[in-house]
């Protein structure tokens, strides 16, 4: 896993650290490179997003063709299970990114605690 410059790693819920992982285990074994994590808790994100509160991460989508980021996403659900949403986001832009987040729901249980 390779966080890219800038990217802030404190903070973040243990969960979200180890759906990171997850992902990059994934990305390894379907692409044979480690996963690039573009953002945690570093940029103004949606408040709804995870994003403020630690449970959200983006990831590169940079060299993979649609295809590869279908593929990688479906992984990644059937890995990370029905607790994380995984979507990308800008598609067709140069922002285009995976966005993983621990769904709202599940969220909200975790912050009241």
């Amino acid at each position: 896993m390779i966080l890219k410059q800038g990217v802030k790693f404190i903070g973040i819920r243990p969960e979200c650290g180890f759906a990171m992982c997850v992902v990059d285990s994934v990305h390894q074994g379907l692409f044979n490179r480690d996963a690039v994590i573009t953002s945690i808790r570093d940029r103004n994100h949606n408040v709804t997003g995870g994003h403020p509160d630690g449970s959200a991460f983006d990831v590169s989508v940079r060299g993979l063709d649609e295809n590869e980021t279908t593929q990688m996403r479906i992984e990644c659900e059937i890995q990370l299970g029905q607790e994380w949403l995984a979507e990308i986001h800008d598609r067709g832009t140069e922002n285009e990114h995976f966005h993983f987040q621990i769904r709202k729901a599940v969220r909200a249980t975790l912050l009241s605690r």
